[in-house]
């Protein structure tokens, strides 16, 4: 298991809580372990942040595409010089992001077409 050391800062009011936290399991008998409290609490902070986003952006949803200032691939509109895509694409060969990429791609030019030549209404 690798672990990280991080630094996190309380204010008064935090503390006062960890220091009657503290008190309270000394009472009762029971080990205190701030570092063991926060690992769990930010890690189901994270898995809620992590699943709740699933494969996107829930800030970038589909019916914000209908803005025409809003560019739905910003970072395949921008490439427009043929030999930098065509050396990205080399690099990331065998990568599954090329295969993602090439799904994305077929699925929108297949989809293109279709509503280009009058196949989807």
């Amino acid at each position: 298991m690798v672990r990280s050391i991080i630094s996190i800062s309380f204010d008064e009011d935090a503390l006062k809580l960890v220091k009657q936290a503290e008190e309270i399991c000394k009472k009762e008998g029971k080990k205190f372990n701030l570092s063991a409290i926060l690992r769990d609490v930010i890690k189901q902070h994270l898995i809620k942040f992590v699943t709740g986003h699933g494969d996107g952006n829930p800030h970038s949803t589909m019916d914000q595409f209908f803005n025409e200032g809003f560019i739905v691939t910003p970072a395949l509109a921008r490439a427009t010089n043929s030999e930098d895509i065509k050396k990205y694409l080399l690099e990331i060969k065998s990568t599954p992001q090329f295969a993602q990429i090439g799904d994305f791609l077929t699925t929108w030019a297949t989809l293109y077409n279709a509503v280009e030549e009058n196949k989807i209404l």
